[in-house]
């Protein structure tokens, strides 16, 4: 009653000012009423404006209206808008012709209907033979995809893919977090419904080398070679080379994590024999500056957020030579106060190495329906590359090079057969040769091609030791 009672007067108020000010207007005009009411939301802006009529403040009004009501609007109706939302009327109800006249009906509902989302939110309203179809439909096109840990380059990658894959009922991928490289390889193996997962390269000779699988690259495939990560290595300045290391506490995040794997293997290889500590390493930085521990250890795609934000004069970035023990396994990389400004000068450039990252999957026969799970990821994906390369998905895509192989592994068939498609064999691409007297460094020199520097790299780094 209260309702109807304000909207009567509402409708009054609104006459007798068309009768007043517009007496030639049509009451019958719907365009008469919308303009009644945009300019009462004008008069509120303009009344919380106060004093300070600048275009900000307007605008700064305008845009943090909620919840306003005004009068002439469908009882229920308001007026919402944000910074990054300008729209101000989102609702709607429903009216029907009786006849004689239009009648409203049912609740106010939002614009934004979330039973039109999607096809796949409808069937939890549907029965029968409807929803089993295009349930059976979206569970077959569904790929799921195993990243890393929360805020990881593996788990930004993996949303970049989902939001640019998913197509409804004709593919959609479902990035799962993870625990790391190893953790990753495990879940692949064994847990049911994981397609694909991205794995660091060096996993796959770590668990041989220490006997922990037998046979495993028979049973693993890689779809491409995505990008590099880089061996961040944050110490107190007054520890100069990975050598100053050997004895020390060093944080090489939690077992089974790419950084872990990486870093055990790299210690090894230089013959360094710290004392680790299983700690992830955005969470020991406080440990670092209170002198607790004498490193932090973190192999992930630059720049990494948390490292980004340090501002502590006494860290940098310890460099990590490029030695021969490494480079069956790694490539060359840097690091330049492009990366971080606060802790890179910028004449400086720190040597690192970087670990390639794979997006791998079990290697499922061709009759199987996770290999067609499996082929359909491939078709849609590598067709995205150069659309993943571009703001705003991460800046990691800019290394993907599809065509690049990996040594040691074995390419799943049907991302094979897609490059053969698009790429024939018989025309290949040689790798590049840099010019001479150029560095073998992460970035390319001015003229030199980007992906097929970095092909080179990976050739180069890979190649037998023999033909060295």
């Amino acid at each position: 009653m209260i309702r109807w009672s304000s909207t009567i007067r509402a409708y009054r108020d609104w006459a007798a000012f068309v009768d007043r000010y517009i007496p030639n207007a049509s009451k019958a005009n719907s365009l008469v009423v919308s303009s009644y009411v945009l300019a009462k939301m004008m008069v509120e802006v303009l009344t919380r404006c106060g004093d300070d009529l600048s275009r900000e403040n307007v605008m700064r009004q305008a845009s943090s209206l909620k919840g306003l009501p005004l009068p002439m609007l469908v009882p229920g109706i308001v007026i919402d808008t944000g910074a990054r939302d300008h729209a101000p009327i989102e609702q709607m109800r429903m009216i029907r012709y009786t006849g004689e006249r239009w009648e409203q009906f049912g609740p106010v509902r939002s614009g934004v209907d979330a039973g039109s989302v999607s096809e796949s939110f409808k069937t939890i309203f549907h029965y029968g033979t409807a929803k089993r179809d295009l349930a059976n439909k979206l569970n077959a096109n569904t790929v799921s995809l195993m990243t890393g840990s929360f805020s990881s380059t593996y788990a930004q990658i993996g949303s970049d893919l989902a939001s640019v894959l998913d197509d409804g009922e004709n593919l959609r991928v479902l990035p799962v977090l993870g625990r790391g490289s190893v953790q990753a390889v495990a879940d692949i193996l064994l847990l049911r419904g994981v397609d694909a997962g991205i794995v660091r390269k060096d996993t796959l000779a770590y668990l041989e080398r220490k006997d922990f699988a037998s046979n495993i690259r028979n049973q693993f495939v890689y779809v491409a070679k995505l990008f590099n990560e880089e061996m961040h290595v944050l110490a107190p300045r007054k520890v100069r080379s990975m050598k100053d290391l050997d004895g020390r506490a060093v944080v090489v995040d939690l077992p089974d994590s790419s950084t872990f794997v990486t870093a055990i293997n790299v210690f090894e290889r230089l013959g360094i024999k710290p004392h680790l500590l299983y700690i992830e390493p955005r969470l020991a930085l406080d440990l670092l500056r209170k002198g607790e521990v004498d490193a932090i250890v973190a192999v992930e795609g630059k720049p990494l957020q948390w490292m980004s934000q340090i501002r502590d004069e006494n860290l940098h970035l310890v460099p990590v030579e490029y030695k021969q023990s490494l480079q069956d396994e790694y490539l060359p990389a840097g690091f330049s106060s492009a990366d971080y400004p606060n802790l890179v000068s910028d004449t400086e450039v720190v040597d690192t190495i970087a670990a390639e990252a794979v997006l791998a999957a079990y290697n499922w026969p061709a009759n199987n329906d996770r290999y067609r799970r499996l082929s359909l990821l491939v078709d849609t994906l590598f067709p995205q590359i150069a659309r993943l390369q571009q703001p705003p998905f991460h800046p990691k895509w800019a290394e993907v090079a599809l065509r690049a192989p990996v040594a040691g592994w074995t390419r799943f068939q049907g991302a094979q057969q897609w490059l053969d498609r698009n790429f024939p064999r018989e025309s290949p691409v040689p790798p590049p040769v840099p010019p001479a007297g150029v560095s073998m460094e992460s970035r390319p020199p001015p003229g030199v091609d980007g992906p097929l520097y970095r092909e080179f790299l990976q050739w180069r780094a890979n190649r037998p030791r023999a033909n060295r």
